[in-house]
């Protein structure tokens, strides 16, 4: 919860201020286990949704302050999470998307005209989910 959501809320909470006079974006990263039931993972799927409804209510917020605020959902990525030891998993990781294609996603996300905003977009390996 601390790395997941509290410390999302609090960067917020200390950026967003700032932000209110010049507008501005912000992309929190979330995952697809958001939406769906992983057994063994509740507590980080749980996690997830209220980041998820977190960055809603941000958008819905600071709307009149020009702050536009988005969530980039993604399935599994080939990074170094999985070699945590606190990550028990087998999965394949040749079958994740690679790091460089969740980067260039947040890039696309950061490249949009101030007038417009993408809310969620969702990049899951063609493979589907784990």
């Amino acid at each position: 919860m601390q790395l997941n959501l509290t410390s999302v809320f609090q960067v917020c909470a200390s950026v967003v201020p700032a932000m209110r006079p010049a507008g501005g974006l912000v992309i929190n990263v979330s995952s697809h286990a958001a939406r769906n039931a992983f057994p063994g993972w509740g507590a980080y799927c749980t996690v997830k949704a209220a980041l998820a409804s977190f960055t809603r209510c941000l958008a819905e917020e600071e709307r009149t302050n020009g702050i536009r605020a988005c969530t980039l959902t993604l399935g599994a990525v080939d990074s170094s999470l999985w070699d945590s030891p606190t990550v028990e998993s087998n999965f394949d990781r040749r079958a994740m998307l690679p790091v460089n294609q969740a980067a260039a996603a947040l890039l696309h996300l950061a490249q949009q005209p101030a007038t417009q905003v993408i809310e969620d977009l969702t990049l899951m390996p063609a493979t589907g989910a784990f």
